[in-house]
């Protein structure tokens, strides 16, 4: 842990100290300031970190106690982020370390104007995954998550593509339900010229994610 060491008169000092769990009682000693003329300050205000895994995802109570070292135990208060900003000794978090599961396919398109439309895998060049300028694409996606945000789906290279977008090129918590949702995409490829594409899924959540 990075700290700001003063003693007395003399110029401050940054060091790094151990901080180390007793395995006796499981509480380690606060760093902070032993007191005059020994002044020692946190250079950033973390008490503590917690590494989260997969297999976390949940509801949690997370608690802080505290001794003095006389060993009289105390509770410690923690602000949470309500409208009366009272101080709490427990607080719950919900973790979600699950990312999006996604999917996306190409299942049929349809020739210019042409109402037929053509499953994907019939007839020739078509199954080589070739298709003529003026063609109609069209999918299939599915983005789920307990905590989902949004899916954007998109087109690349957009140079040659000359401004082509999917339709949809977007979907939003909360007219999507947090679970995600499955549906249909389309792509007019009269615009774009002769290339080779990809359509593109991203999926993000509504998580806070490493802290920031």
């Amino acid at each position: 842990m990075w700290v700001r060491e003063e003693i007395g008169l003399n110029p401050p000092v940054h060091k790094k100290l151990p901080q180390k769990i007793n395995p006796t009682d499981g509480y380690y000693t606060d760093l902070g300031d032993p007191g005059a003329p020994h002044e020692r300050h946190y250079i950033i205000p973390v008490l503590a970190k917690w590494h989260t895994s997969s297999a976390q995802t949940g509801l949690w109570q997370v608690r802080i106690r505290a001794k003095t070292p006389s060993g009289d135990n105390i509770l410690g208060g923690v602000l949470v982020c309500e409208a009366d900003g009272s101080m709490r000794s427990i607080i719950k978090v919900r973790l979600d370390n699950e990312a999006p599961t996604v999917s996306i396919a190409l299942t049929c398109y349809q020739r210019g104007s042409d109402p037929t439309v053509y499953p994907i895998g019939t007839g020739t060049p078509e199954k080589c995954g070739r298709f003529l300028k003026g063609n109609f694409l069209h999918g299939a996606f599915s983005v789920n998550n307990e905590h989902f945000r949004k899916l954007i789906l998109t087109v690349s290279p957009s140079g040659p593509a000359h401004g082509a977008t999917v339709n949809p090129p977007v979907r939003s918590f909360d007219i999507v339900p947090t679970s995600g949702e499955s549906g249909t995409w389309s792509l007019d490829t009269s615009g774009m010229d002769p290339c080779g594409y990809i359509v593109r899924l991203w999926a993000h959540d509504r998580t806070i994610v490493d802290s920031g």
